[in-house]
């Protein structure tokens, strides 16, 4: 059950109808409906009591709110609404939390990012990681920082005033290691964690605030010279670059501990730069696979899913199962492609549906004859028992397995993220949901990597929360 009625785990003093309507500056546009498996009885009041009004509403059926506020009668509280041109009250625990299109129970994203809150930064070109002419978006001082996040709150972020008000007042304030983020969906919370995040190092390094909210800190300059972020979508190992009197720091901004970042868009390309000087291993072959499909560099650096997507599959059938072309063809990206139509019931050819067949026997036969696999018992059963629809989830898992369980493809591996003088900043989730900000500062050079699977479910066969990923820790 998720209806408004319920006790309020951000704040146990008060139920969520208070988070989601009272607080909410929007609440006359809220869509809500009356809770699954519920039915709902209205009631009118008289004199500072109710009566039925022998009308009953059926079970996620849409109602509109009259007032931003509940009303209490006899210890239950109620809201004020109207149905079918009759207005009245109902129990708020009648009511179904706010749901997006998707029926999760959260209001629609922000639909924002980083980039968002630097439209205003100059347009310059420096040297970030040794790389020279690397377009940024710069800025030299916290005004102007600080304008150029006002304007992408006041253009970037519709239908939420009260968002955009706590943090405009969080950055007039002195005190920066706290902000207030109560009255906002844990969901928005999460994506300012993200996006706002990797410019929240800037903001603190200008207002001198880092020795406060990181640790360490001691690689940090005292005297801030100027803030940039590389606006070059192929250049995916950093977000942000700060440059000291004394210092310069290279940051990849991450939102909680030991955040997975893309090992697609941000480790592969690099390989592909490099690869035919490489030795023998995964990591080569994989390098390898992705430049005969003629893919560039820019084009897997731009974190564009579909050549992410793509080079996983054929990856996954020639150095993971070692389907050879000849039965296998893929063309097209068919083997994605059938799997899509599955999904959505339409029929294969018969090629299709032998070329299916073909890979899944590859993979059963994968995980008869190897010991090692990347993914849970529970996930290996899933992927097992849910063919076509799994066939996504095996090659990242599988593909993660092989880079992990290989010591020259790790020895690659970690030379292009460790060999880069940056440093990554997981901002804590935990905390920052609290209102407080506390930053983890890792070197690369010192962290322990781990690369991983897809984090999406194992039944996802579109991926939506990424392929391949690595974290640091």
């Amino acid at each position: 059950m998720a209806h408004l009625g319920q006790i309020d785990r951000r704040n146990p003093g008060q139920v969520v109808f208070t988070r989601y309507v009272t607080e909410n500056s929007d609440w006359k546009n809220l869509k809500l409906r009356i809770e699954n498996g519920q039915v709902a009885e209205m009631f009118q009041e008289n004199v500072n009591a109710l009566e039925s009004m022998n009308v009953t509403i059926h079970p996620r059926t849409e109602i509109k709110l009259l007032s931003e506020k509940y009303k209490e009668f006899e210890s239950k509280k109620y809201a004020n609404i109207e149905y079918q041109r009759k207005k009245g009250y109902v129990l708020i625990s009648k009511i179904r939390k706010p749901t997006d299109d998707l029926g999760t129970e959260r209001p629609k994203k922000l639909q924002i990012l980083a980039e968002d809150f630097t439209e205003k930064g100059n347009d310059e070109k420096i040297t970030v990681l040794s790389k020279k002419d690397v377009p940024v978006k710069l800025f030299k001082t916290y005004e102007n920082l600080k304008k150029s996040v006002i304007w992408g709150l006041d253009n970037k972020i519709h239908n939420n005033d009260y968002l955009v008000e706590k943090i405009k007042t969080y950055l007039d304030k002195d005190d920066l290691s706290e902000i207030d983020l109560k009255g906002i969906d844990d969901s928005h919370v999460d994506e300012l964690g993200v996006y706002f995040g990797e410019i929240l190092i800037g903001i603190l390094a200008f207002k001198k605030q880092l020795s406060d909210t990181c640790t360490p800190s001691d690689m940090f300059g005292i005297n801030l010279q100027s803030f940039s972020i590389p606006t070059d979508p192929a250049f995916k190992l950093v977000d942000s670059s700060l440059i000291f009197d004394t210092t310069t720091v290279s940051v990849s901004s991450k939102y909680d501990k030991g955040a997975a970042a893309s090992f697609m868009s941000n480790v592969l390309p690099y390989g592909m730069k490099y690869y035919t000087d490489y030795r023998d291993c995964f990591f080569k072959k994989m390098c390898e696979i992705a430049s005969n499909m003629g893919y560039t560099t820019q084009q897997v650096g731009a974190n564009r899913f579909k050549y992410s997507k793509n080079i996983t599959f054929e990856v996954g059938l020639r150095a993971v199962l070692k389907i050879k072309k000849s039965i296998v063809k893929n063309s097209n990206h068919s083997v994605y492609e059938s799997i899509r139509k599955v999904a959505m019931n339409q029929s294969l050819s018969p090629k299709e549906n032998e070329e299916l067949d073909e890979v899944i026997g590859a993979i059963e036969d994968y995980f008869i004859k190897r010991k090692t696999f990347d993914g849970r018992e529970q996930v290996t059963e899933t992927i097992r028992n849910n063919y076509p629809f799994t066939i996504t989830s095996f090659f990242n898992y599988s593909v993660a397995s092989m880079l992990n369980n290989d010591r020259l493809s790790r020895k690659y591996v970690h030379e292009i993220i460790g060999g880069k003088d940056f440093y990554q900043a997981n901002l804590n989730k935990t905390k920052w949901r609290k209102g407080i900000i506390d930053i983890k500062m890792v070197s690369p050079k010192s962290a322990t990597l781990k690369i991983l699977g897809s984090m999406s479910g194992a039944m996802d066969f579109t991926a939506k929360q990424g392929l391949v990923n690595y974290e640091l820790k």
